[in-house]
């Protein structure tokens, strides 16, 4: 809900042009009657196939750390700790659910999808080196460090009651999420020769990235 205030609303606004924009989807929408409608709110998503590069970033740089040429895992000091992730087979299994003619009692109306944990970058970026098997992992916080990666959604984490008690939402725990997420990058490295150049170009650019930090 935006806030009525038209002097917060446009602060808020040109915070997050992002969610600004979304939202004025969602008003479109809300505006006419003509045709049945559903928001599906996802906060980042993580699984297979992820065409962000993010995850794939933490992916290499966990996986070759301890290398004597990587440096130490490190998020900016000022990173929102606290936030959501959405798993990609949550995003499928809702956007089912939402066209689910059982469903039409639930239609014109916003749902949040996401995992129900919070999740916590610095100790997540510790669980996911233990999932890929390193487990030396201890991120530092960098001020003014500008490789950032999660999240990229900053507002908290987002609450999914709505979802699961209309629509019939199960999301998958956060550390099934993470693993199941992990083991399909692992095959993924070990058969896709195109997939493991684009492990090793992403850590040259961190490589890259953290020579220029020190370097300033």
């Amino acid at each position: 809900v935006r806030p009525s205030d038209d002097a917060i609303r446009e602060e808020l606004n040109a915070d997050d042009r992002y969610g600004d924009h979304k939202f004025g989807g969602e008003e479109v929408l809300y505006a006419q009657d003509a045709m049945p409608h559903v928001s599906l709110r996802f906060a980042d998503v993580i699984g297979p196939r992820d065409g962000t590069g993010r995850f794939v970033t933490y992916y290499a740089w966990i996986k070759f750390h301890g290398l004597k040429s990587v440096p130490n895992i490190a998020v900016p000091k000022d990173i929102t700790e606290a936030t959501s992730i959405t798993y990609v087979e949550d995003a499928a299994q809702s956007i089912l659910l939402a066209m689910d003619e059982s469903n039409r009692d639930g239609w014109n109306a916003s749902y949040n999808i996401a995992c129900e944990e919070v999740f916590n970058v610095t100790s997540q970026i510790i669980s996911i080196g233990h999932l890929i098997g390193n487990h030396k992992i201890s991120p530092s916080k960098i001020r003014d460090l500008d490789l950032h990666v999660y999240p990229s959604v900053t507002k908290g984490p987002i609450e999914v009651t709505q979802a699961k008690n209309i629509l019939g939402f199960l999301p998958t725990p956060q550390e099934v999420a993470l693993s199941r997420t992990i083991r399909w990058y692992d095959e993924w490295y070990k058969n896709n020769g195109e997939f493991r150049k684009e492990v090793v170009e992403e850590l040259i650019s961190i490589l890259d990235e953290m020579n220029d930090y020190d370097s300033d």
